[in-house]
């Protein structure tokens, strides 16, 4: 086994290590000091807004309520839209029908004038 300090067997060797980005200084402490608690009334503010955020994802009942609600208007929207359709289908039936009954006594009148 080699004791030449540049050739770790673990790490490999050190020769191609640029001596611009090796560092001789000691590692900087790191503060573990905890931050300053924040005011009373902020805090409260904090906890409130999380109260409500979890009452209005929990509050089941509400949430099926609002659901119904935005599904029964989207329903009634689209009945206006099909009774304006069904109201224009129904209307070109009624006159093609009428069309073809006055077609049809015409045809009548014309056969019975001619015996």
């Amino acid at each position: 086994m080699s004791t030449d300090p540049n050739n770790d067997p673990i790490l490999g060797s050190t020769d191609d290590v640029d001596p611009d980005l090796a560092t001789t200084s000691p590692i900087e402490p790191v503060d573990d000091t905890p931050a300053p608690p924040q005011p009373a009334a902020q805090q409260r503010a904090e906890l409130a807004d999380t109260v409500d955020a979890l009452h209005d994802r929990l509050d089941v009942r509400r949430r099926a309520i609002d659901e119904a609600s935005v599904r029964t208007d989207q329903v009634k929207e689209q009945a206006v839209e099909h009774k304006n359709t069904l109201l224009g289908v129904a209307g070109g039936v009624g006159a093609v029908a009428v069309l073809v009954i006055v077609a049809r006594r015409r045809r009548s009148d014309r056969q019975d004038r001619e015996r």
